[in-house]
């Protein structure tokens, strides 16, 4: 494996990242903050993975139809459709999703959003702010089944 130094801004700091074998598998970032779908966009590329981004749920959905994704990333709180209402229709249209869900809250506190994502079928939820350290090794622990 090769290592490279990345400037993560989603977490301000330097971290490894090791070139992998992720290729071949999909992830979907929802969130409707640009900076953070761009930096969580980056960080997932750079550690081999194949991303694709959307801003909100309604478009997560759509795309998510047309050719699932092996891991969807998507926040709790967003206009159109939020990530509680994606959770919900994604499980419909594929039980065995599996899914992230993220969130800081918004005004309000995000551990009661994050804990009814679990409940609607989250395989993980994380509390923001997320390290790419933490981000990578729940999404090994997703996609591995553990």
């Amino acid at each position: 494996m090769v290592s490279h130094e990345v400037e993560n801004t989603y977490c301000g700091k330097a971290i490894m990242i090791e070139e992998s074998n992720n290729k071949s598998l999909r992830i979907l970032v929802v969130d409707d903050d640009v900076q953070i779908r761009d930096s969580l966009s980056q960080l997932l590329t750079l550690s081999g993975y194949e991303v694709t981004v959307a801003s909100n749920g309604t478009i997560a959905r759509l795309l998510f139809e047309r050719e699932p994704f092996d891991l969807v990333i998507t926040d709790i709180l967003m206009p159109s459709e939020n990530g509680l209402a994606l959770i919900l229709n994604l499980k419909d249209f594929d039980a065995d999703v599996k899914i992230i869900a993220i969130s800081g809250g918004g005004k309000t506190n995000n551990r009661g959003f994050l804990e009814i994502a679990k409940t609607l079928g989250a395989t993980q939820a994380l509390q923001k702010p997320i390290t790419g350290d933490t981000l990578l090794n729940t999404i090994q622990q997703v996609l591995s089944g553990l």
